[in-house]
């Protein structure tokens, strides 16, 4: 059976398209903790939903947010700021992996 993979297309066709192998399933992930990284504006809403999903059916133990966007702060919660500043970024994410098991970091329409 050949390895699953992804295809990455980009759409204004500046890069080629790109194939990588998916990372493999995760086992059980009761009581485990989760990051989860907004970028988006609202997309918290979203992303509440699936907090509240993931600790009925699966019992997660600890959600830890990081809100990179620009309006982070309106939504109440912590943001990283300046994004030409490697150093805050990467103290965010270290933050974040740091307090989880498993994140998701990213989502695309």
């Amino acid at each position: 059976m050949p390895e699953p993979m992804v295809e990455l297309l980009d759409p204004v066709g500046a890069l080629p398209n790109r194939r990588f192998p998916l990372v493999p399933r995760l086992g059980n992930i009761y009581g485990t903790s989760v990051g989860f990284r907004v970028q988006w504006t609202s997309f918290d809403v979203f992303m509440k939903r699936i907090q509240e999903l993931l600790q009925e059916r699966y019992g997660i133990d600890k959600i830890t947010w990081m809100f990179t966007g620009s309006d982070g702060s309106s939504i109440g919660k912590r943001a990283a700021r300046g994004r030409s500043d490697a150093t805050v970024w990467a103290k965010e994410y270290d933050r974040v992996a740091s307090a989880s098991d498993w994140a998701i970091v990213g989502l695309a329409a």
